[in-house]
C-alpha cells in the first residue's frame, strides 16, 4: 500500500514524496524478509527514476529484479520490465536494442494474455518504427495497440497512441487523419486532466504533506 501511495505521488510528479513512500515500503519489506515486497519496491524505484530520466540509477536495480522474477516465474513482471529496458535503450538512442526489448514485452504479454501490457508494448514498437521510417509496420502496430486500448478502456495508453498516430499520419502526408487523431488525443488528455482535478481530496492531502515537509 505504501508503495502504491508512492506510485500516485509519482504520477502527480511529486517525486520526492514518491521516493520517500517507496523507500519506506522497502524498509518494511526488508525488516520482514519479504522478497516479493522488496522486489516490488525496487521495481517502483526503477520506474520512478525512469520518470525523472535518471536511467543509470534505474538500471542499478534490474539485475536483482530480473533474478527474482525468473526465480518466481513472474511473467507479468518480466513483460513490464522489458518495456522499461526498451524505454531506457530508446532514450540512449539505441533504437534497434529498444525494438528487441519491446518485442520481448509484446511476446510475453501475449503468452499471459495481458492486454494492457501488450497495448503498451505495441505503442512503443509503433513509435520506434515511426522513428526509423518503417511507416507500414508502425501503422499496423499502432492500430493493434489502439484496438486493445479502446476495448480495455486503457485511457492513458490510448491518449499516447492517438498522438503517435497523428505524428505518423502527418509525416506520411495524410493531414486529415493527422488532425483527426490529434483532436482525439487532445480531447482524451483534457478528460484525464479533469479527472485528476476532480480528485480534490487527494490534492489537499498532497498539499498538506508538502507543507508539513517544508516545515521540517
Amino acid at each position: 500500500t505504501i508503495n502504491n501511495i508512492g506510485l500516485i505521488y509519482q504520477r502527480m510528479r511529486y517525486y520526492e514524496l514518491a521516493e520517500e513512500s517507496i523507500r519506506t515500503g522497502l524498509r518494511i519489506s526488508d525488516s520482514l524478509k519479504y522478497e516479493a515486497g522488496r522486489v516490488y519496491s525496487l521495481r517502483r524505484l526503477a520506474a520512478l527514476y525512469i520518470a525523472q530520466q535518471k536511467y543509470d540509477e534505474a538500471a542499478k536495480f534490474y539485475d536483482e529484479i530480473v533474478t527474482s522474477y525468473k526465480k518466481r516465474n513472474e511473467k507479468s513482471g518480466l513483460a513490464q520490465l522489458y518495456n522499461d529496458f526498451g524505454l531506457i535503450a530508446e532514450k540512449k538512442g539505441d533504437l534497434l536494442e529498444a525494438r528487441k526489448f519491446f518485442e520481448q514485452s509484446r511476446d510475453r504479454s501475449q503468452e499471459i494474455d495481458d492486454k494492457f501490457i501488450e497495448s503498451f508494448a505495441l505503442l512503443n514498437l509503433g513509435r520506434i518504427e515511426r522513428l526509423t521510417k518503417e511507416d507500414k509496420a508502425g501503422l499496423t502496430n499502432l492500430k493493434k495497440a489502439q484496438e486493445l486500448a479502446e476495448r480495455g478502456a486503457f485511457s492513458s495508453i490510448l491518449r499516447d497512441i492517438y498522438l503517435e498516430l497523428s505524428k505518423l499520419y502527418h509525416e506520411t502526408g495524410n493531414v486529415d487523419e493527422a488532425f483527426v487523431y490529434l483532436t482525439k488525443h487532445n480531447d482524451l488528455k483534457d478528460s484525464l486532466l479533469n479527472e485528476t482535478v476532480l480528485s480534490s481530496v487527494g490534492e489537499m492531502r498532497i498539499r498538506y504533506e508538502m507543507e508539513k515537509s517544508n516545515e521540517r
